[in-house]
């Protein structure tokens, strides 16, 4: 993560932040002046394009011990991961998918094989890594702020407080600081946690099942936002998705997982040669 203007996260204070949202909410012309420049500012602190893998996989295999017998949940996985790839991960339920995604974010330890990371870091690979799991558990006591707080100050983060406000805005959380975070609706907790994935100032973003439980006009909005933002900063992004208007617009890469193993990897466009279109092809897969 960048060192840069450090300051700006560790002293943005609740007051200031809601008279920025404040301004934001006056109209949707303010909000999009503000993406514009959101974006223009990405673009000129974008991550550097690098050629060859920043991650590569071999030879990975899974497997979990219960009632003294072995499940094999991966099976001899292989594949890189390039910078500024946006690689969707298709299969259906138990294919695999979420516990390839724990093993990428370290979550889980490969029983066989390796995952190298090629990209430099201080401590650990995550430190680069902006990741939003399907699954939302919040801590009781914590506010919506209390957790902005946390990730920032864990965090080498540049972000500032006028596109924290605008995340909050595009997300639908600025009246939420100072909600609980365990007692939001589901698609407010999903929103949440693709927030607190933004602002770490990701390299790599990592996020499963991101629309699940949003309104259509909000799931649009936020796709659309999500493929300028990648766009603009260089992110490499990985994304377990079922939704073929995700699909679409975000990825470049598709890996279908079968059974523990890789299907196919390869371009969108290549994969697709098989079939009709993309909703064809996620039809066959649930």
């Amino acid at each position: 993560m960048h060192k840069n203007n450090q300051k700006n996260t560790r002293t943005i204070k609740k007051r200031q932040l809601k008279s920025v949202l404040a301004k934001l909410l006056v109209s949707e012309v303010a909000i999009q002046k503000r993406i514009d420049k959101f974006l223009k500012e990405c673009k000129q602190t974008a991550f550097p394009k690098t050629t060859g893998p920043i991650i590569s996989v071999k030879n990975l295999f899974k497997s979990f011990y219960a009632h003294r017998s072995e499940r094999i949940i991966l099976k001899n996985i292989t594949f890189d991961i390039n910078c500024g790839d946006c690689i969707s991960l298709l299969g259906n339920n138990g294919a695999g998918k979420t516990t390839l995604v724990h093993c990428l974010c370290t979550l889980l330890k490969p029983t066989n094989g390796g995952i190298e990371y090629l990209y430099h870091y201080k401590k650990k690979p995550t430190e680069s890594m902006g990741i939003m799991f399907q699954q939302n558990v919040f801590i009781p006591s914590f506010t919506v702020w209390d957790y902005i707080q946390f990730v920032l100050s864990i965090y080498e983060s540049n972000i500032s407080i006028e596109n924290l406000a605008l995340l909050l805005t595009v997300l639908k959380l600025g009246d939420k600081l100072n909600d609980r975070a365990n007692q939001l609706s589901g698609g407010e907790k999903q929103r949440l946690n693709l927030l607190l994935s933004f602002i770490c100032n990701p390299m790599i973003l990592i996020i499963d099942e991101f629309t699940n439980n949003l309104d259509q006009a909000t799931k649009k909005r936020l796709i659309s936002f999500i493929h300028a933002y990648v766009k603009a900063k260089n992110i490499t992004l990985l994304f377990v998705s079922h939704d073929p208007v995700e699909v679409s617009v975000l990825a470049n890469k598709i890996m279908i997982i079968n059974d523990g193993s890789i299907q196919r990897y390869d371009t969108y466009a290549k994969v697709l040669k098989n079939y009709k279109d993309i909703y064809h092809l996620i039809g066959e897969l649930v």
